[in-house]
């Protein structure tokens, strides 16, 4: 479990890594240990002061009490990721009230959601609100700070901090080999988009299938591109590659139960990435991970009507646990797994 740390500024994070080198090696299996995680801000400041680091930090509980002050709360902040081209991909949920981020600025760039309260902050020299259920943007490198609109009401949002380089697959597909990043406003009220985001962070938390979470990235920085980018984007018409996409259905077919990235895809058929998630959901009528869960599924009906228990069935066909391979087993079949063997007796 990550319990919540806590910040003021930016000192704490001076104080926090010098304990973190202190204690790294000496964590005494009779304390209690935490893991602390720091706010946006503050987690530049150490990547500036040391060699790359995990988002995550173990501290013993004496130390986390030493440092915490009340003023922020960070629910979690998980450097996480569905495949190895998602490694630059962090994530972040954070709740806070009082915290006032001073400016500074990310490599990255910042999507968020805002699923309670308001976040105010500066950017492009003027202030902003993003208000609950509104997308907030900041692009890489751009300076900005932040506190709640409403100190009463606290904030709380789930962002996603992506390196420039994995825009690339998306702004070559979208505007051509050669276009510059893209350029968000500040603020987005945009219902639809948010809602696949929220879908995005919730797969990269639970990290259950690969391709699922490929494919909702791709496609939610290619709708944001297209939707809210201040410089113009021309997406490349979609072409019939009939025998591209056949290939990748047969090897989704053959790897229904296995791991399956979306660069191991377009790697195999010498397609972008997002190119060729746009071009199987236009060819099949699916995306490539709703694809593979289909075949995933038949596979599992066809060693149920062999007589293999469910317990196996869902192991085999690579569902994390029992529970999810019924939600996603009924989602297709409209019977649960047990019904369903039921039904062939």
């Amino acid at each position: 479990m990550i319990h919540s740390a806590a910040s003021t500024d930016p000192l704490f994070a001076g104080a926090a890594l010098s304990l973190l080198k202190d204690n790294s090696q000496k964590l005494y299996p009779a304390t209690p240990s935490l893991l602390i995680a720091f706010p946006p801000a503050i987690h530049r400041v150490i990547h500036r002061q040391s060699a790359p680091m995990s988002l995550l930090y173990k501290v013993t509980a004496t130390a986390f009490a030493t440092l915490a002050t009340p003023a922020v709360q960070i629910s979690y902040m998980m450097d996480l990721h569905s495949a190895p081209e998602l490694t630059q991909l962090e994530l972040i949920s954070a709740q806070f009230q009082r915290q006032r981020f001073s400016p500074h600025v990310h490599e990255g760039f910042c999507i968020a959601v805002v699923v309670q309260g308001a976040q105010q902050f500066n950017r492009d020299g003027g202030q902003h609100i993003a208000a609950t259920g509104t997308l907030l943007l900041i692009n890489a490198d751009q300076l900005h700070d932040g506190h709640c609109a409403d100190e009463q009401q606290g904030c709380r949002y789930h962002a996603i901090y992506p390196h420039p380089a994995l825009l690339q697959p998306v702004v070559d597909d979208l505007c051509g080999p050669g276009a510059g990043l893209p350029w968000f406003p500040p603020v987005v009220d945009d219902p639809e988009l948010a809602n696949l985001l929220l879908q995005l962070f919730n797969s990269l938390q639970h990290n259950q299938n690969p391709l699922q979470t490929d494919t909702l990235f791709m496609h939610s920085l290619s709708l944001l591109v297209q939707r809210h980018s201040c410089r113009p984007s021309q997406p490349q018409p979609l072409l019939r590659a009939p025998g591209q996409i056949q290939y990748v259905r047969e090897y989704l077919d053959t790897h229904c139960c296995q791991p399956v990235s979306l660069t191991e895809l377009s790697t195999l058929v010498a397609l972008n990435p997002s190119y060729l998630s746009r071009l199987f959901r236009r060819t099949t009528g699916l995306p490539p991970h709703h694809y593979q869960l289909m075949r995933r599924i038949d596979h599992a009906r066809q060693l149920i009507q062999r007589g293999l228990p469910l317990a196996q069935v869902a192991l085999d066909t690579g569902f994390t646990d029992q529970p999810h391979f019924n939600r996603h087993f009924k989602r297709f079949t409209g019977l649960t797994p047990g019904r369903y063997q039921q039904a062939q007796r």
